[in-house]
């Protein structure tokens, strides 16, 4: 995708994540989406020039950010009119100011900026006429 933007399908039940939100109280709920990240190289891990461990493909367990927020209000008083601000720092102010929960979700989010993903996006939607 573009830098700053997400180009992404999600099937979620917004309803849930507003119930969520509400829930535990927070002034800003980002989804986030479980991933393995897969590595298709042999990682090493050094110091100093020496070699501290060595791993074949590894494959991380990540949580993504996937583009998309549920904020309260009161948060908008914290981004300057008429400037733009980078999504990162507006949470980092969030953060300051109150609790910013995650909304997990374990599948169902595709970015459509990986070639991928975009196929099979298509095929998920076409299945669903």
């Amino acid at each position: 995708g573009l830098p700053g933007f997400a180009v992404a399908v999600i099937d979620i039940d917004f309803a849930d994540v507003m119930r969520w939100h509400e829930q535990e109280g927070a002034l800003m709920t980002i989804v986030g989406c479980h991933k393995e990240v897969r590595v298709p190289f042999c990682v090493l891990q050094c110091r100093n020039g020496f070699l501290e461990s060595i791993t074949e493909k590894p494959v991380h367990d990540v949580t993504i950010n996937t583009g998309l927020y549920l904020l309260e209000p009161s948060v908008l008083d914290l981004v300057p009119e008429g400037q733009p601000m980078a999504m990162n720092v507006l949470i980092d102010r969030v953060m300051d100011k109150g609790k910013v929960t995650v909304y997990l979700i374990r599948d169902g989010w595709l970015d459509i900026g990986q070639w991928a993903e975009y196929r099979q996006a298509i095929e998920l939607i076409e299945g669903k006429k």
